[in-house]
């Protein structure tokens, strides 16, 4: 019978090293994934610092197509203003050389 529990306990033993020892690489493997995952979490904080770096400079780059946009929009409605000046200017210029020709005409009439 002592032997019978001797035989038991060494059994026991065994299992309790072997299972000591599993739970050592249990240990192991779980604090590899730790630092896995940990990895892992700082690479998606990166990406979300540079998600919204890149949301950011998108932003700005719209802002700044918008004021080009407008930029543009007010040098073609000056453009267009300073051509119909011109228009108005050179219309102008046509009555007044006929004007200058009918006053000559007129002056010529005169004789001394």
């Amino acid at each position: 019978m002592i032997q019978q529990l001797q035989t038991g306990v060494k059994s026991a033993e065994g299992i309790i090293l072997n299972s000591q020892e599993m739970a050592t690489q249990t240990q192991t493997v779980a604090s590899e994934a730790d630092a896995a995952l940990n990895i892992i979490r700082d690479s998606i904080q990166e990406i979300n610092q540079m998600t919204v770096q890149i949301a950011t400079a998108a932003e700005q780059q719209s802002a700044t197509a918008e004021e080009i946009n407008r930029n543009t929009t007010n040098i073609r409605d000056l453009s267009q203003s300073v051509a119909d000046s011109a228009k108005e200017q050179e219309s102008n210029c046509h009555g007044m050389a006929e004007l200058t020709l009918r006053q000559d005409r007129e002056l010529n009439k005169f004789k001394v």
